[in-house]
């Protein structure tokens, strides 16, 4: 079976895209070999990529605003498929994340509700392919954290096997961390990743990012407000844990530092 799979992260910066030929192994049809067809990144039509980073927190939006951006999401969505498809041969599935537009969660940790947004009626009518969607609902339906999702079953997979404790950090818009080969999974968030860099990029530039670090490299650490940044509570709670941008939203350091200030 050739399944492509599909997904936005925190970061807006593009909709990554693997295509993958799972087949059975011959003398162990419990085993399931993945071989990579095509691995890649996708770009967002700028008019929806900024409406998404418009309604995101701490921005208010209505209902028909998010009505919209489903469609919209679902429409870019089903062109990046298309694509990648006619470059490298049909599928037999498509399998998508979608854009996440919030992640509840409550005061003691426990998450209440996720949104993750991208018409897939809109996929299947561009592919003609079975479509499976709406990937993390089930799990906080089942009391998970919903999210990190995908990179736990996959570390496991590729670095759980050998029994050496191996510690996985993918940094996206929020980071997490997969520890594998001790057992039971832990993973969770850690924390912003390059969500809050690139909303102060934006804010200040209009750009999207620090491409390879070009205004980082020309500052250096305040001491004092990375102290008081690395104060956040969320860091002390355990694993597994989830956050989004609805806590680390663009606004965040210059609250917490803001209200530092008014302290002295």
């Amino acid at each position: 079976m050739r399944v492509l799979g599909m997904m936005s992260g925190t970061s807006l910066d593009g909709i990554d895209v693997a295509l993958v030929d799972f087949t059975r192994d011959s003398e162990h049809p419990s085993t399931l070999r993945g071989h990579v067809v095509h691995t890649g990144e996708e770009p967002w039509p700028a008019a929806t990529q900024e409406a998404l980073r418009a309604v995101l927190p701490p921005a208010p939006a209505d209902v028909a605003t998010w009505n919209r951006l489903h469609a919209e999401v679902g429409e870019a969505f089903a062109d990046a498929a298309a694509r990648v498809l006619a470059r490298h041969g049909g599928a037999d599935l498509v399998a998508t994340h979608g854009q996440t537009l919030h992640h509840d969660v409550r005061a003691d940790g426990t998450v209440h509700a996720t949104l993750q947004i991208g018409d897939a009626s809109r996929i299947a009518a561009a592919t003609s392919l079975p479509v499976l969607a709406d990937l993390r609902t089930a799990d906080v339906a089942a009391g998970g954290q919903g999210a990190p999702l995908a990179p736990p079953i996959l570390d496991q997979l590729l670095l759980g096997a050998d029994g050496i404790p191996t510690a996985v950090l993918n940094i996206g818009g929020i980071s997490n961390l997969t520890l594998v080969g001790t057992g039971e999974v832990i993973a969770g968030d850690l924390g912003p990743g390059n969500a809050l860099l690139d909303a102060a990029v934006h804010a200040a530039t209009g750009r999207s990012a620090d491409v390879d670090a070009a205004l980082a490299r020309t500052g250096t650490v305040s001491a004092a407000a990375l102290r008081t940044l690395l104060e956040e509570p969320f860091y002390a709670r355990p694993l597994p844990r989830s956050t989004g941008r609805e806590h680390f939203d663009g606004d965040y350091v210059r609250r917490l530092l803001g209200r530092r200030r008014s302290q002295r």
